[in-house]
């Protein structure tokens, strides 16, 4: 994973912060140089927030840098905490900002809002996915203020999931977009599964009709940095699924498995073999592409 988000960030010049700062989150090892680019990119960065939280007052630009300030809270923890914390409270005046637009342009009440382009509806979506889960990771972490009570904090969550779900649909992704993929990082690889299973169900399975798509194909070379972050994307979720329903047969604490693709096992302790193995047998369908490139 982390290669291919370094791929990314050298190719994906409007998101190589993003890119970066998941390639950090996701190493294994220290990486001091890259936490320092990263550092200063976020440093300035804070300059182009105003006041009332947007960026520039653009849907899209504030909703960048909302999830970008979410994962540097986490990438940069290690390095520098107080600066992480710092980055939290930045993407949560960002949120207020983005909440408070939606809510003025009736976009949760099915309003038709000339001017918000598709672009802005799937970095919103970004967003809030980083939000809801980092929202709740620095609750107790970090931040003692009034602010992170608990009582705001699960108020701020359900609003979360709510513009989620209701931006996140079929039509959103009408083809496979560095804002979908950024999105599935965020929603199928967060091991505590704040997302809902509906918003965590439509995003693989738009990543997955993608991907399943060019499975047999070749692919431009201007598409494979891209499509292949997907597959490894869509491995990782699928693995995750697969060890969750683990622990559960070896009787961890693990919550109870939420498949994540194409429906949801409600109240079982744990899948059927037939259900591992369909899993399995996609897991090896996207392994065997992403070889096809080596």
């Amino acid at each position: 994973m982390k290669d291919l988000l370094e791929l990314r960030r050298k190719s994906e010049e409007d998101l190589a912060v993003t890119y970066g700062l998941y390639e950090l989150e996701f190493s294994d090892e220290r990486n001091d140089a890259l936490a320092q680019e990263l550092r200063d990119a976020m440093e300035k960065a804070f300059d182009q927030q105003d006041e009332d939280g947007s960026v520039e007052y653009d849907l899209c630009a504030t909703s960048v840098f909302a999830a970008n300030m979410c994962i540097a809270s986490r990438a940069l923890d290690e390095y520098d905490p107080i600066f992480a914390r710092d980055c939290i409270h930045a993407a949560l005046d960002s949120g207020q900002f983005l909440m408070a637009a939606l809510d003025k342009l009736g976009l949760l009440r099915g309003k038709d809002t000339e001017g918000v382009t598709t672009e802005d509806k799937q970095a919103i979506v970004f967003a809030f996915s980083e939000l809801m889960r980092t929202d709740i990771e620095i609750r107790n972490a970090y931040d003692h203020s009034m602010m992170a009570g608990m009582p705001q904090k699960m108020s701020r969550q359900k609003k979360y999931k709510l513009i989620t779900d209701f931006l996140s649909n079929d039509e959103l992704y009408g083809e496979l977009s560095d804002m979908l993929v950024l999105t599935a990082i965020a929603v199928l690889l967060d091991e505590e599964d704040n997302a809902t299973s509906k918003t965590r169900k439509t995003i693989m399975d738009k990543l997955s009709y993608f991907a399943d798509s060019t499975i047999d194909g070749e692919l431009l070379e201007d598409d494979k940095g891209l499509y292949m972050l997907s597959y490894r994307t869509i491995i990782d979720a699928l693995n995750m699924v697969l060890q969750k329903d683990k622990e559960k047969r070896e009787g961890g604490d693990s919550n109870l498995i939420k498949v994540i693709e194409y429906n949801v096992i409600d109240n079982r302790k744990h899948m059927s073999d037939e259900e591992i193995k369909e899993i399995q047998d996609r897991i090896t369908k996207y392994e065997n592409k992403l070889k096809s490139f080596e």
